[in-house]
């Protein structure tokens, strides 16, 4: 089979409980295929639980950072310029920096930042409060951009995010080994996931006959699970990855991913990875610096397999978290803030610090307060690395101060 038999009629997205999720567009704009048109492609890794951006990119030369962490501030950091440096423990970061390939910048935020987890991931991924607007950013582009007879693919590892929620799709998960289960199977009770079984049990013996409403949604899941399945089984056997990927839960997820991309049966346009663990309330110096070093040698390993492929010309890698958090609390950790680190690692982007500095009024406060708009990184993101209007994606109007990220 071609991409296009094997693509054509794909309806699957991602749901609450999903480990890996395939989603493709039930509805495109007519005429529209800019998703279609070209490789390129998004990872955005989530760093779930709210990551202190000044832990990974150290405010050196501000020494209000220091008074305010008096034991978790960062003393030996690599030095990117006068005011900021980089973790130690990121060592591929700074090697993917001298080329010039990283942008970073932190204070990234919206209005009235939230500091529950739930209400900033969901803005997030929703990027609006309007409730005109119910569906994800993610589904938002599949819808306008891409061609629905050959829809490209939006894949998610971990919880169903706001990103992927909101529209019109059936459900499929998948887990890091490949195998596909059925939608949330594995938030069911034992007596739900059986009552589940002997419906589709019944639903195949009897062919037309259909139960109920929900009973046509779950046989129309089953083959939908079958097809996704044989669908996998050819993109991950015929694609090989350099290496070795860590054994960590993102460098296997990260093995994945870089299958996927290599694939010239599909066309990959998002993939979603999600490492939590930085809800560092108590203990950070012992907590953060094992998740850093998973993040900084698994995105190394990602970058270099995709580069020696020449895959890294299309693939922009995008990180952030939900919002920063506070100065140093009382039990060596810190709590809920609001403006949060991002990055950006591609052959496009302007390296370096990419927001506006650290000042040391900035650590005279309880948080680093948001410097900008998130939305204006996304913008970005859509018009000059993904090449689509991003206005139908982003319909909420936003203050931008001017950030350039691309070349």
């Amino acid at each position: 089979m071609n991409r296009r038999q094997l693509l054509k009629g794909l309806s699957t997205a991602l749901g609450s409980g999903s480990m890996y999720a395939l989603a493709a567009p039930l509805q495109s704009a007519l005429g529209q295929s800019a998703c279609t048109a070209n490789r390129r492609a998004v990872v955005t890794i989530f760093l779930d639980g709210g990551l202190h951006g000044p832990s990974l990119l150290v405010p050196r030369g501000t020494s209000s950072y220091f008074a305010a962490h008096p034991t978790l501030g960062i003393t030996n950091s690599i030095p990117i310029d006068a005011i900021h440096g980089l973790h130690p423990l990121m060592t591929s970061f700074n090697t993917i920096r001298a080329q010039g390939q990283l942008a970073l910048l932190y204070g990234a935020g919206y209005p009235n930042h939230s500091q529950s987890h739930l209400e900033a991931r969901t803005f997030l991924g929703r990027t609006t409060e309007s409730p005109l607007v119910s569906s994800g950013w993610m589904l938002r582009y599949g819808q306008h951009h891409c061609d629905a007879a050959e829809a490209p693919l939006l894949f998610a590892v971990g919880p169903g995010g706001a990103e992927l929620t909101g529209g019109a799709f059936d459900v499929t998960t998948v887990d890091s080994t490949g195998r596909v289960g059925l939608p949330d199977s594995s938030a069911l009770t034992e007596y739900d996931l059986a009552y589940r079984n002997e419906v589709i049990r019944l639903l195949r013996e009897r062919g037309p006959v259909l139960l109920s409403e929900d009973a046509q949604r779950m046989n129309h899941a089953w083959d939908t699970m079958e097809a996704q399945s044989a669908l996998l089984t050819t993109v991950l056997a015929g694609s090989q990855t350099l290496g070795p990927y860590p054994n960590t839960g993102l460098g296997r997820n990260l093995r994945i991913a870089s299958q996927l991309l290599k694939s010239d049966v599909i066309n990959v346009k998002h993939i979603m990875i999600r490492l939590g663990g930085f809800d560092t309330h108590a203990f950070q110096g012992t907590a953060l610096p094992p998740l850093l070093t998973q993040l900084d040698q698994a995105v190394g390993v990602f970058w270099n397999d995709l580069s020696a492929v020449g895959r890294a010309e299309d693939v922009l890698i995008s990180m952030r978290s939900e919002f920063g958090r506070t100065v140093e609390n009382g039990s060596a950790g810190t709590d809920h803030g609001q403006g949060t680190t991002e990055v950006l690692i591609g052959t496009r982007v302007q390296g370096g610090v990419r927001s506006p500095a650290y000042t040391e009024a900035d650590f005279t406060q309880p948080f680093v307060p948001v410097k900008f708009d998130f939305r204006e990184v996304l913008e970005q993101i859509l018009a000059q690395h993904l090449d689509v209007d991003p206005i139908p994606v982003l319909p909420e109007a936003f203050n931008r101060i001017g950030l350039q990220l691309f070349r």
